[in-house]
């Protein structure tokens, strides 16, 4: 009797320990980049570090672990605000896309209007102010001087 309880704890310390090896040797996948850039839960930006989760074939990112739960509950409700999110995305994408051939206009500032000791970056989208294009350097940037284009027009030069 004795003898095959020694055999038991052996075999299961054997599991465990191969186990441990096993896993050390996966390699884990490499992390998709989220389709979206606001957590669809409390709409705060996506935290890149935080674990991701597929929704209808696309990775939707979050600004924490608990949105996931949030998110996994009511997949309908915060599935929807991905979804909007990811059609204004394509709306504000096609707002300055041309027809083929065209160069979209170059921007008036050299700096950005918001953060305005950041110089313009030519990839991010662009907006137009009382008829001139205005650069930005990034996303948030367009976001926040769209909501006020006023308060910050002093910065346009």
């Amino acid at each position: 009797m004795k003898q095959l309880a020694a055999l038991l704890v052996a075999c299961c310390l054997s599991l465990c320990v191969s186990g441990a090896f096993g896993a050390d040797a996966k390699k884990p996948d490499e992390k998709k980049k989220p389709v979206n850039q606001n957590c669809p839960v409390t709409g705060e930006k996506v935290d890149p570090t935080v674990q991701t989760v597929q929704y209808k074939g696309k990775t939707v990112g979050f600004c924490c672990p608990d949105c996931i739960k949030d998110f996994n509950k009511d997949t309908a409700k915060y599935g929807k605000v991905v979804d909007d999110e990811l059609a204004k995305q394509k709306k504000e994408g096609k707002k300055d896309d041309k027809p083929k051939g065209e160069q979209p206009a170059a921007a008036v500032n050299k700096l950005c209007p918001v953060e305005h000791e950041n110089a313009v970056d030519p990839t991010a989208p662009t907006t137009v102010y009382k008829g001139k294009t205005i650069g930005f350097c990034c996303d948030d940037c367009i976001k926040k001087f769209e909501s006020n284009p006023d308060s910050f027009a002093a910065n346009l030069k």
